[in-house]
């Protein structure tokens, strides 16, 4: 969705053979575009609430990413979100907790 200053990316998903770090480029590319025809796109929101299942149990890759790298899938690819230090913070505290995330089958 396109409002007035930022473009809200509810889901991403492959497409062929375009998958998401391209999508990503793809909006990066429209927004810059529109800016220079007169719209003023201040930044870009993107909802990541993407879960496989693992054994009956929903299970969220964003959690998983931090837990692995310590920081999301999107800042892989240059996007942050206002309170990124915050976060930073918040994921370590995650991955550093004593606790059982899965249970294998």
């Amino acid at each position: 969705m396109i409002n007035d200053d930022y473009i809200y990316i509810k889901w991403l998903s492959k497409c062929g053979i375009i998958k998401g770090p391209n999508f990503l480029k793809n909006i990066s590319i429209l927004a810059e575009k529109l800016n220079q025809n007169g719209k003023q796109i201040k930044y870009i929101k993107l909802y990541d609430d993407e879960e496989i299942a693992i054994c009956n149990e929903n299970i969220c890759l964003r959690t998983i990413k931090i837990l692995t790298t310590g920081s999301s899938w999107c800042n892989k690819y240059g996007y942050y979100s206002k309170n990124y230090k915050n976060e930073i913070k918040h994921n370590q505290e995650m991955i550093e907790k004593n606790t059982q995330i899965f249970l294998l089958c």
